[in-house]
């Protein structure tokens, strides 16, 4: 959702009186002030996944620089060192987008055997992975490897499917349709790192 769509949402539950309103803001400072609203209205407000600066929210995060870190150093090890990559981001400007980059950076700097050939944002979503994939594929013949920040993966299998190219490595989150991606494609040459936090990460708030 674009943070007017957030915003517009969290003014909706507060209008019906909800108890606890669990967000996962695609700005650091976008929601501050619906996130101000909730708690002048007495409702608990839980920042889930991304961060919101708002003293008002109760903030649960477990991605950022080691989670870009630990999903590069997959990508790494499953193309042994060496090959090109496209890389797909989230969100420009967002602060745990930025977190996972300075991770999978510093990775990609003590591998110099991997090279970057384009970076360009899928914001997190798998309709816009797959249109985003599917233009790379027509620019880039020879790429070797995909890293996601997670949200796009599942699109970006769809792309390889779609244009009839021969799968590469691709990594993404813990999501359960990457990983049935993977188990029906992997005759097929498809193999996917994933790393996890997200499956629990909403019940620890929700808690």
């Amino acid at each position: 959702l674009s943070v007017a769509a957030q915003i517009a949402a969290v003014d909706a539950m507060i209008a019906e009186h909800v108890n606890v309103i669990m967000i996962d803001s695609n700005s650091l400072t976008g929601l501050n002030p619906a996130i101000a609203a909730a708690h002048k209205a007495g409702i608990i407000v839980v920042a889930d996944n991304d961060k919101a600066s708002s003293p008002f929210a109760y903030q649960i995060q477990t991605v950022g620089q080691t989670f870009g870190a630990a999903d590069m150093q997959g990508l790494v090890s499953l193309m042994h060192g060496h090959g090109n990559i496209v890389e797909l981001r989230g969100i420009a400007g967002n602060a745990v987008d930025a977190a996972e980059a300075s991770g999978f950076n510093a990775v990609v700097a003590k591998n110099p055997g991997i090279h970057v050939l384009n970076v360009s944002y899928g914001q997190w979503d798998d309709a816009v992975g797959q249109t985003d994939m599917a233009s790379l594929l027509s620019r880039y013949s020879n790429i070797n490897g995909v890293f996601t920040e997670g949200g796009m993966e599942q699109g970006v299998v769809r792309a390889y499917i779609a244009t009839h190219h021969s799968f590469v490595p691709v990594t993404g989150t813990d999501e359960n349709g990457f990983a049935c991606q993977i188990k029906q494609n992997h005759a097929k040459g498809l193999s996917g790192f994933q790393v996890g936090s997200q499956l629990w990460e909403a019940a620890l708030g929700l808690k």
